[in-house]
């Protein structure tokens, strides 16, 4: 049986209402939240015992993937609760970078470490 595959892409997704009002704060002021490339290097880590580099597995991927975005809104849902005040598009933007680069720093450390 042929999938409709028009209704899967433009169906809305189901939220809770904490996750919509994230969705709502990025979209009102513009703002984009970038994604980790999967390229080698850019998602490389520290074999601790070893003292390697190496990539990550796909498991620890989608963990480190899971833990960043986690950490991701627990953030924004504090920028949420307060008004933006004069910040333009470009602040935010660059506050949101800040906050990404901390939260991909955290979430590779605790996929990594205490994943295993």
């Amino acid at each position: 049986m042929p999938q409709d595959t028009d209704r899967i892409f433009s169906s809305p997704p189901i939220r809770d209402a904490e996750t919509q009002r994230v969705w709502d704060f990025l979209r009102d002021h513009k703002l984009f939240i970038s994604v980790p490339p999967r390229t080698v290097g850019s998602t490389a880590i520290l074999h601790f015992t070893k003292r390697t580099e190496k990539q990550m597995s796909d498991d620890e991927y989608y963990r480190f993937m899971k833990l960043r975005g986690a950490f991701i809104k627990q953030r924004l849902l504090g920028f949420t609760a307060r008004p933006v005040g004069t910040a333009t598009p470009a602040q935010l933007q660059k506050q949101l970078n800040k906050l990404t680069e901390e939260a991909t720093k955290r979430a590779k450390v605790q996929a990594i470490v205490y994943g295993q």
